[in-house]
């Protein structure tokens, strides 16, 4: 499992936390990020609760339109955002976001003496909606502690920024996996996520490739490390500036022949020289592929080239397809002597596009 940003329910809520046109603001920046993302990158990417619209709708903070558009009214925001707009917002997260409970696999049911150091919530109002991100924290903790990682990472409805909390509780009662041991004193620590741009902060591309076993997993990694590389030359890159680009249906199975899958010897290497490529800026050339003239694929007319990534006695090679439109197609990864490009299936390739290009 890698990464996954667990949407905090008091986020969703109308009202919310917000005390001012500016926090109301920030809200619906966050939600129209995670809304992107959970669009873009699917249900193992983006979670939130099994019981987020049972517990809005009990507490009377449900995201129905017309508490949104008392929202943007109160909140001096008319004129500036759509109620309509905002609202779709709202429920392209409760539709499109996957269940932090089938990902992680444990449903927690009771629990108490719950420590957060910092404590995120300290001071937020109201009451029931602090006991909202109170759960989703205890879910987070707990699925964190059971798998023994940090991959459930927590997107906050409060502008509290750190990078993490220091999480501990008594689970009482617990369904689900791994969870014969109940009650149990659970410790664990939770990555915060305040805002999109955050990310970096709280995930390390290397560490989402060695955990990443499907498509989307390598292609965040991906993205994660275009980032850092644009980061590290004074950037301040958000997901939006990672061009789109296209995992070939055979990349995979390639990484796992060659020493670029988990944390194998050139793993950080193949990550490293594929984010490279797909921001335009290798560290070794990008040269044709193939004698006597450059191959072309007659699909789509994507013409070949090569990179090298290492030149070890292995010489490992990355190979890419180049479309007509400019989107870099990386397909495989092979030995100087015996190298070759897989033609790949359109079914089988992945790509997204970050709400952007």
């Amino acid at each position: 499992m890698s990464a996954v940003f667990c949407v905090d329910t008091a986020l969703l809520a109308i009202p919310s936390y917000a005390e001012d046109e500016i926090q109301a603001e920030n809200i619906i920046l966050k939600l129209k990020e995670w809304s992107d993302v959970a669009s873009n990158l699917g249900r193992n990417r983006v979670a939130r609760s099994s019981t987020a619209e049972l517990d809005l709708g009990a507490l009377g903070f449900f995201p129905g339109l017309k508490n949104v558009e008392d929202l943007i009214n109160f909140s001096g925001l008319k004129g500036v955002y759509d109620a309509k707009t905002v609202w779709s917002t709202y429920n392209n997260i409760l539709n499109r976001a996957g269940i932090l409970e089938e990902l992680s696999g444990v449903d927690v049911c009771k629990y108490r003496d719950v420590e957060l150091k910092p404590d995120l919530l300290d001071g937020l109002a109201p009451f029931d909606l602090r006991k909202l991100s109170e759960s989703m924290l205890v879910a987070i903790g707990f699925s964190n502690y059971l798998s023994g990682s940090s991959n459930f990472l927590f997107a906050g409805a409060s502008d509290e920024r750190c990078e993490s909390v220091d999480f501990c509780a008594w689970i009482e009662e617990a369904q689900g996996l791994n969870c014969a041991s109940i009650p149990t004193h659970a410790k664990s620590k939770i990555s915060v996520v305040t805002r999109l741009p955050d990310v970096m902060n709280s995930v390390k591309s290397d560490e989402l490739w060695k955990s990443s076993t499907i498509s989307s997993d390598f292609y965040f990694a991906i993205s994660i490390r275009a980032m850092e590389i644009l980061k590290s030359s004074g950037k301040d890159p958000s997901f939006y500036d990672v061009p789109r680009f296209v995992l070939g249906s055979e990349f995979i199975q390639s990484i796992r022949n060659h020493g670029g899958f988990g944390d194998s010897q050139f793993s950080g290497t193949i990550l490293d020289c594929c984010a490279r490529v797909v921001l335009g800026n290798p560290k070794e050339p990008l040269k044709p592929f193939g004698r006597p003239k450059q191959m072309v694929r007659d699909r789509d007319s994507a013409k070949a080239l090569r990179s090298h990534i290492t030149s070890t006695k292995v010489g490992l090679r990355l190979m890419v397809w180049m479309k007509a439109c400019g989107t870099v197609e990386i397909a495989n990864v092979g030995p100087k002597f015996e190298v070759m490009i897989e033609y790949g299936d359109d079914d089988g390739s992945y790509t997204v596009s970050y709400g952007r290009n």
